[in-house]
Parts: C-alpha cells; sequence; structure tokens
C-alpha cells in the first residue's frame, strides 16, 4: 500500500506508476523514477540557484584528549554539551555541571595512577583509605549552551591537618569564555572501619609532587568557609518524596550525591525556578543512602522569596531519611534574576575575550597526550576512589600565604591556560571543618 505522499506523487508527468526511483524534483520528493524530465530537470536547476540557508553557528569540533598541563600538576579535560543535558532553555543546568566535575575528578585519578581492578585509581600506599566529600561548592556565572565545548580544568592541594581540596575551574573551550568554579573538601576514612583516618605521610609527599606550587584555590576560601545555618522546624517549603532508585547508585555502591542536587531543585517555588538562575551552591554531606531508601525534601526560605524587586535568592535545603529522620544532606542555594546574571556573564565574557587568543596558544602548546608522571611518584599499589586525589597534610605558613585564588581573569601560568583574581592572598588556612567528624559515611563521588 502506498503511503500519501506516494500516491499523490505518482501523478507527476515523469513517474510511471511500478518505476519507482528517486525523484529529483522537489516536489515529488516523496517517490522515486527512474526518468528525468524537462520539470525535474528544471526543478532541480532551481533549488542548486538558491543560496544555502545561513549557519547560526560554527562546524562542532572534536574535544581534545584529556591532557596534563606541562609540570603535571593541572589535568584539563574537555566535554561537548550534549541534547540530553540542556533544558528547554537549551542550556546546562547544574546537574550537568555536578556530573562533569565528578567525572573529570575521577579521569584525573586515574591518569596520575592508572586503574586498579576494583575501577578505582590504584594510589601507592593506601591500604584500605579512600576519600570521601564532606563539602562541595559550585559557583556559575553561565551555563553553556547546548553543543558548546566546555574546559574543565582541576587540580588539588592540602587543606589543613585531616581534610584535603580539589577545585575546579569551568570555561568555553572555544571562546575562552569564564563559566565558573568549583571547589571541594574531602576526608580520608578506612574502608573497613569507616572511621577517619589520615593520610599516611609518604603518601602525602607523592601527592605534593602533582600539586600546584604554590597552591591555588578556584574560589577564595573566605567564601568557602560559610557555615550552613541550622535548619527550621516545620519546614516551610516541601517536596514529594524522592524513592532511591537503583538507577542512581554508583561504582561505590550508594546513591550519587548529584542525585541529592537533583531532589532538592524540587523545593525551589516555580516563579524563582522560572526566572532567576542557580548561581551558587554550597553542600554538606552527611550520610549516604541506597536504592530504596525514602528522602523527604524540605526547604526553608533565607530571603523573601516572593519579593518582585529582582533581588537575589537564598534557600536553605534538606534532605533526610524516612522514618530514621537522618538527615543525609544540606545545602544553601543562590539564586538570581536572570536579566542580571546574563549581564554578569556578559562582563565575564568581555573580560576574557581578549585574553581568549592567548589562552587558546596556551593551551595549543600543552601536549596533545597525557604525558608520564615521574616514575618516582608511581611505585605502589592500592585502591581508593579516583575523584578522591587529593593530598593531605598541615600546609606551612609560607604556602598558606603564596596561595593563588583563581577567578575570571585568565593569564599564563606552569605552560596552561589558568585564571587569577587580583586577590594573591586566598587566607589558605587550616580549616576546622567542625562537620569532618560526621562524615564518616558520606559519598566518595
Amino acid at each position: 500500500m502506498l503511503r500519501q505522499g506516494q500516491a499523490a506523487a505518482l501523478s507527476a508527468p515523469c513517474i510511471p506508476q511500478l518505476r519507482l526511483h528517486r525523484c529529483v524534483c522537489p516536489k515529488y520528493r516523496a517517490t522515486r523514477s527512474l526518468v528525468s524530465c524537462a520539470t525535474s530537470v528544471a526543478a532541480a536547476a532551481a533549488e542548486a540557484s538558491v543560496a544555502p540557508p545561513a549557519v547560526a553557528h560554527r562546524v562542532l569540533l572534536a574535544p581534545k584528549d584529556a591532557r596534563f598541563n606541562e609540570d603535571c600538576t593541572v589535568f584539563i579535560e574537555e566535554f561537548r554539551i550534549r541534547g540530553n543535558e540542556a533544558g528547554p532553555d537549551q542550556r546546562a543546568n547544574i546537574i550537568t555541571i555536578a556530573n562533569l566535575l565528578q567525572e573529570v575528578g575521577g579521569n584525573h585519578g586515574v591518569a596520575m595512577w592508572g586503574r586498579a581492578n576494583s575501577g578505582f585509581a590504584a594510589m601507592p600506599g593506601m591500604d584500605h583509605l579512600i576519600f570521601v566529600a564532606t563539602r562541595m561548592q559550585i559557583r556559575m556565572e553561565a551555563y553553556p549552551k547546548w553543543g558548546d565545548l566546555v574546559r574543565l580544568e582541576t587540580y588539588f592541594a592540602e587543606d589543613g591537618r585531616l581534610t584535603t581540596r580539589r577545585d575546579w575551574r569551568i570555561s568555553n573551550a572555544d571562546t575562552g569564555e569564564y563559566l565558573g568554579a568549583a571547589t571541594s573538601t574531602w576526608v580520608t576514612i578506612n574502608a573497613e572501619s569507616r572511621r577517619l583516618a589520615k593520610i599516611p605521610e609518604a603518601v602525602k609527599q607523592r601527592f605534593l609532587q602533582l600539586a600546584p606550587s604554590p597552591p591555588r584555590c578556584a574560589i577564595p576560601t573566605s567564601d568557602t568557609r560559610r557555615k550552613l545555618p541550622e535548619f527550621v522546624w516545620p519546614p516551610q517549603l516541601t517536596a514529594p518524596s524522592q524513592l532511591g532508585r537503583r538507577s542512581d547508585m554508583d561504582p561505590n555502591g550508594h546513591i550519587n550525591n548529584v542525585a541529592y542536587l537533583a531532589w532538592a531543585m524540587e523545593v525551589i517555588p516555580d516563579h524563582v525556578y522560572q526566572q532567576y538562575q542557580l548561581s551558587e551552591v554550597e553542600m554538606d554531606f552527611k550520610a549516604e543512602c541506597t536504592a530504596g531508601d525514602q528522602i523527604e525534601c524540605f526547604g526553608m526560605p533565607l530571603t523573601d522569596c516572593a519579593s518582585s524587586n529582582g533581588s537575589t535568592q537564598q534557600f536553605l535545603h534538606l534532605l533526610r531519611k524516612g522514618g530514621s529522620n537522618t538527615e543525609v544532606w544540606r545545602a544553601r542555594t543562590t539564586w538570581k534574576p536572570q536579566k542580571v546574571a546574563q549581564q554578569a556573564a556578559g562582563a565575564a565574557h568581555v573580560e576574557t575575550s581578549s585574553a581568549a587568543p592567548a589562552a587558546a596558544a596556551a593551551a595549543a602548546a600543552v601536549p596533545a597526550a597525557v604525558p608520564a608522571v615521574p616514575a618516582a611518584v608511581l611505585n605502589g599499589s592500592s585502591s581508593v576512589p579516583a575523584n578522591g586525589a587529593a593530598v593531605n597534610g598541615k600546609k606551612s605558613a609560607a604556602a598558606a600565604a603564596a596561595a593563588v585564588c583563581v577567578g575570571p581573569s585568565l593569564q599564563k601560568s606552569n605552560g596552561a591556560s589558568t585564571a587569577s583574581c587580583s586577590k594573591t592572598d586566598c587566607e589558605h588556612t587550616s580549616c576546622s571543618n567542625n562537620h569532618a567528624a560526621e562524615s564518616t559515611t558520606t559519598s566518595s563521588r
């Protein structure tokens, strides 16, 4: 039985029935013909004379291979924003960004140490010790669009007696536009006892060989030491309870912490979610959960969320296990009006666009393949989560004073494209981390 388009096309003068082939006449493209008549030839000529439609965007280029900078202290990887990672505005959301941060952090660990049979990075000397995240902060100036090529740079540093730090810088790989930054705090625990543990001194020294010197911080520590407020009951905002799904489980055997962020978004009022842009999220990981756990989602406005004067909005989020009332996750989100956020992103783009050629040249000078890490660092074998590649121990006062804060302005450092704000002392002092002791069962992703 012929389709409707084919049946209509059979009335064309050049189409004998039962002799179907591709017709070059645009009007009858639904059918096929072995005959080229004057009608189809003329139509094809007319079609060829019409200029092709304007291309809105450049041809998409493949991401470059993951690589280190020249001294192997910064790991660089590029990702293309896919269609299933973009929302109705054709831009990536905070969930996409969090997943990319997690991916590049894990790849950094594997690039340094290799992958063990467990699937995690094989860090020398880490017998039964693993890194777990206790806190994470993401700050975004702008979100990449569907099809954009995003460059992530990550590096780690020692950060006090019991904690370590991993930072990320996010930019547009094609234009050099600064998009955002993130930082995270990690502790080491014994995988068998689930108790806090010190990182062995020999392992610490190996890590320091692969950490930037002086240390860098993508977000100034004066902005990362802010304690989250206590939640006030009863909650003013609630969302339907979420069920931990099997598809939310990660290689560590529990719910991936990005799922917590996705669940928390459900308590945001519709008018804020539609008219504002999430510019910052600060997260404390309290406990882990697994598939089948019922998670209750609560929220509390820290500002007047009913205000219509275009001011910044803040919310406190809390997730807890249903029944046991165990707090799993707490966070503070900051939302800016979309017009204000777009203006800020435009200013950041203007600031970085002039430096984009230099940044591109610096990136081009970086070896395309991951260079060999010094052999002295690659001795021993043990398994820990790949994205826990960080160092632990006490920082000297001189190193703290020399720490570099990374911000929108671009500069060339160690042969790679990095960023630095005007503030050269990020007050990178030892962190009290009063939440570290309660993080022995946090997500190690």
